[in-house]
């Protein structure tokens, strides 16, 4: 199959744990019209190889592979770089739907297609200024789902306020944010108010933090439906607090928000069906 598209396949590939990547990956070449692809790669042991490593521009003439119907790619392999998707991102003009785990941004790589409307990288290793790069370049997102691990106050701000430039296309947003505050440092606002059009909104209580400079006090005007993550770190005070400051707002223009509660393990947007209603009167009893 390999000889037959003109691909390089190293020596020996058949001996490594990952050779039936390799049978996925022609798999997808050989259907050129796929549009939705969705693959979990092999833990890397012994040799480090590239995802598609037979279209790398140094294994050959293979430019006439394209994926030119290509819009929805899911991919989750543990140890690799985004750099390693370069030459597959380069030939899919049609994606707009890119969902990526355990992927790290850390390293210099080309730019994401601008033509994305969905992006996820959550538990990807990137800092706040890469990824407010990629919301810049982005022309019109309507969904972004991403982890911060460690980030500054000022931070989660910034990205907020460049998130502002979709604000009339971005419907929904997951935000898993990891404080690393500076010693006396304090929180910083994040403008969530300003994603106008913002319907979804998943996140834990120490993303955004509580009081006049949290999450209840900067809620979108548009806000139907807010999941509340129970990350290890959520505390019960967390929670009461949180309780009180909803059924605030809920008097004050947010009646109709719908409030889920979720475990540590359903971040993604598509895990609502493991979502339960948030019960304020319940947070209050176990006082």
């Amino acid at each position: 199959m390999a000889k037959q598209m003109g691909l390089y396949v190293r020596e020996g590939w058949e001996e490594y744990n990952w050779n039936t990547d390799i049978f996925i990956e022609l798999a997808m070449l050989r259907a050129q019209n796929v549009r939705h692809v969705e693959l979990e790669f092999h833990q890397l042991k012994g040799i480090c190889r590239p995802s598609f490593e037979g279209l790398l521009p140094e294994h050959g003439d293979t430019t006439h592979i394209r994926l030119e119907k290509l819009e929805h790619l899911y991919l989750v392999k543990s140890g690799w770089r985004i750099s390693d998707l370069d030459h597959v991102l380069d030939r899919a003009p049609s994606l707009n739907k890119l969902r990526l785990f355990v992927c790290d941004f850390k390293y210099p790589s080309t730019s994401l297609p601008t033509n994305l409307s969905d992006l996820c990288i959550l538990r990807c290793p990137i800092t706040p200024s890469r990824l407010i790069s990629i919301i810049q370049q982005m022309e019109r997102l309507s969904r972004l789902e991403f982890t911060i691990w460690r980030g500054q106050p000022e931070d989660l701000a910034k990205i907020v306020a460049a998130l502002s430039k979709h604000s009339a296309t971005l419907k929904s947003l997951t935000v898993c944010f990891g404080w690393n505050p500076r010693s006396g440092a304090s929180r910083v606002k994040a403008p969530l108010e300003t994603l106008t059009n913002l319907q979804s909104l998943t996140t834990d209580v120490r993303s955004f933090g509580l009081g006049p400079t949290g999450l209840v006090q900067s809620l979108p005007p548009a806000l139907q439906r807010l999941r509340l993550i129970r990350s290890p770190e959520t505390t019960e005070e967390d929670l009461q607090t949180f309780a009180y400051e909803l059924q605030e707002a809920k008097r004050w223009g947010h009646e109709d928000l719908t409030v889920t509660s979720s475990g540590p393990k359903y971040w993604e947007d598509v895990d609502g069906k493991h979502d339960t209603a948030f019960q304020c009167k319940s947070v209050f009893l176990r006082a």
